[in-house]
C-alpha cells in the first residue's frame, strides 16, 4: 500500500485534470480563493480530500475552495472530510459555554439547542463559516468546503463537515455549485 499526501497552503492552478488514487490525501488550505482545476476531478475510493484544523484563532484561515472547469466525481470510498477542522475549544463567533446546568450550546446555522443556545449565525444562501466547538475542552466545529464544478459534479462517495467528535460542536458549511 502507498499513500500520499499533498498540502497546497496557497491557492493553486493546475492546467490539467486532477486524479486522487485510493489512499491519497489532498490537503486544500485556501480561504481567499479558489483552488482551480482546469479539467476533470476525480477522488478515487479510499482518497480523502480535507484542509488543516482546527483553528486556534477567530479569524477563519483556511477552507476547501475548489473550482474545477470540467465534471467532478466523488466515488464511493472517497471523501471530502473537514470534520472536526473549523474553530477550537474557545474561539469562533457562535462557540457555546458553560457546563452543567446553564451552559449554552454552539449555534451555526441555526439553533443549536432549543433550551440554551449561543448567539446564531452563518447564511443559509452562501455558506462559508466554520462550525464552532463546545466550551469543555477537546471541541471544534466542522470546517468549510465550498466546490464550484462547470460540469457534472458526481457524489456517491461523501463530503461531511461535521462538528467534533469530543463534547460537541456545530457543524461547518458545504456549499456545491454545479453546471454552470
Amino acid at each position: 500500500d502507498f499513500s500520499a499526501t499533498l498540502n497546497c497552503n496557497k491557492a493553486v492552478e493546475v492546467s490539467g485534470g486532477v486524479d486522487i488514487d485510493a489512499n491519497g490525501t489532498l490537503v486544500l488550505n485556501s480561504i481567499a480563493t479558489n483552488n482551480i482545476v482546469n479539467g476533470n476531478f476525480v477522488a478515487r475510493p479510499g482518497s480523502k480530500v480535507t484542509h488543516d484544523g482546527p483553528c486556534w484563532s477567530n479569524i477563519q484561515s483556511c477552507g476547501v475552495n475548489l473550482l474545477v472547469k470540467g465534471d467532478m466525481r466523488v466515488e464511493k470510498g472517497a471523501s471530502i472530510n473537514v470534520d472536526g477542522k473549523g474553530f477550537a475549544t474557545g474561539y469562533g463567533i457562535g462557540h457555546g459555554s458553560g457546563q452543567g446546568i446553564g451552559t449554552t450550546c454552539p449555534s451555526h446555522g441555526g439553533i443549536g439547542d432549543a433550551q440554551s443556545s449561543a448567539n446564531c449565525y452563518g447564511s443559509i444562501l452562501c455558506p462559508v463559516t466554520f462550525g464552532s466547538p463546545y466550551l469543555v475542552a477537546p471541541s471544534a466545529g466542522g470546517g468549510q468546503v465550498k466546490v464550484t464544478v462547470t460540469g457534472n459534479l458526481i457524489v456517491d462517495g461523501t463530503i461531511t463537515t461535521n462538528g467534533g467528535r469530543d463534547n460537541g460542536g456545530s457543524g461547518g458549511s458545504i456549499w456545491l455549485t454545479a453546471g454552470i
